[in-house]
C-alpha cells in the first residue's frame, strides 16, 4: 500500500499539538506500507522533522510564503474594518485557505503527476480545496482528518472577543465560521474517511454535513529509545518553479 499524507506541518511524534495529531496518521500508515509526505505549512512554523528520519521518510515541502491569494492580500489591505469585512464576507473561504493560490495548487499538481496512490490522507479542513487538483486516475481511497470542528473553534473565539468587547474581532471570527461551514460542506463529501477527535464533534458533524467521521482520539506513543544522534536525509524543498531542493 502506498499513501500519500498532506499536512499544514511536518508531522511530528512530540511537541506541537498539530503536528503530533498529524504524526499520528502518518505512523498509522506507515505500517501499512510506503508513505510520502507533502507539507504545505499554512499553520506557520514547520517544527521538527525527526518522526520522517525515524520512519525513513523524506517530506517534501511547498514554499507559500508570499504566495498567496492575491484576492485575499488585497482584501486584507483595506482600511476600512468594516469594508474589510465586508469584502472576507464574499470572499467566502476561511483565511488559512487562503494560502492555497493557484501557484502554490500548480505546484501540488506538479508534485503529483505521474505518481499514484491507494490512499490519500488531508490533514485539516482548511486543506481540503488541494483535493481538487487530483484527477480520479491519482487516488484510489481520500482521507481528511479534521481534528477539531472549526466551525464551532471560531464561533467560540467569536464570543469570547464579544465579552472583551471587541467587535471587529467577533464579526471576523463569525464570518470565519461561516466560510469553514462553507467550504467543508463542499469538499467533505469527497473524501471516503473523515476522522475526528471527540465524539461531541463527532454528533455535531454528521448533523451538519450529514457525514459521519471515525472517533480518533489523539494520542501519544511512548518512545522505544532514545532518538538517534546520527545525521539523516533532510526534507526537500519544493520552489516556486516546481523544482525539487535538497
Amino acid at each position: 500500500m502506498k499513501s500519500l499524507v498532506i499536512a499544514p506541518v511536518l508531522p511530528a511524534d512530540s511537541g506541537n499539538g498539530l503536528a503530533m495529531r498529524a504524526g499520528m496518521f502518518v505512523d498509522a500508515l506507515h505500517q501499512l506500507g510506503e508513505v510520502d509526505v507533502l507539507v504545505l505549512p499554512v499553520a506557520g512554523k514547520l517544527g521538527e522533522a525527526s518522526l520522517c528520519r525515524r520512519l525513513g521518510i523524506r517530506p517534501t515541502i511547498i514554499e507559500i510564503s508570499g504566495r498567496g491569494d492575491t484576492h485575499y492580500a488585497m482584501l486584507r489591505r483595506l482600511a476600512d474594518p468594516r469594508a474589510r469585512l465586508e469584502a472576507f464576507r464574499r470572499y467566502g473561504r476561511p483565511s488559512l485557505s487562503a494560502a492555497l493560490s493557484v501557484s502554490v495548487l500548480g505546484d501540488v499538481r506538479r508534485y503529483l503527476a505521474g505518481r499514484r496512490f491507494d490512499m490519500v490522507h488531508v490533514a485539516r479542513s482548511y486543506l481540503l480545496p488541494v483535493t481538487g487538483v487530483f484527477g480520479e486516475a491519482l487516488v484510489n481511497a481520500l482521507s481528511t482528518d479534521l481534528d477539531e470542528d472549526d466551525v464551532e473553534t471560531y464561533r467560540r473565539i467569536g464570543a469570547l472577543h464579544g465579552l472583551r468587547g471587541n467587535d471587529d474581532a467577533k464579526a471576523w471570527a463569525e464570518a470565519e465560521a461561516l466560510a469553514f461551514e462553507r467550504q467543508t460542506a463542499h469538499w467533505l463529501p469527497r473524501a471516503d474517511l473523515v476522522f475526528i477527535a471527540t465524539e461531541k464533534e463527532r454528533d455535531t458533524i454528521l448533523a451538519r454535513y450529514g457525514v459521519r467521521p471515525i472517533v480518533a482520539a489523539n494520542a501519544v506513543a511512548p518512545p522505544a529509545s532514545l532518538p538517534s544522534r546520527r545525521a539523516q536525509p533532510g526534507a526537500r524543498q519544493l520552489d516556486g518553479r516546481g523544482e525539487l531542493h535538497d
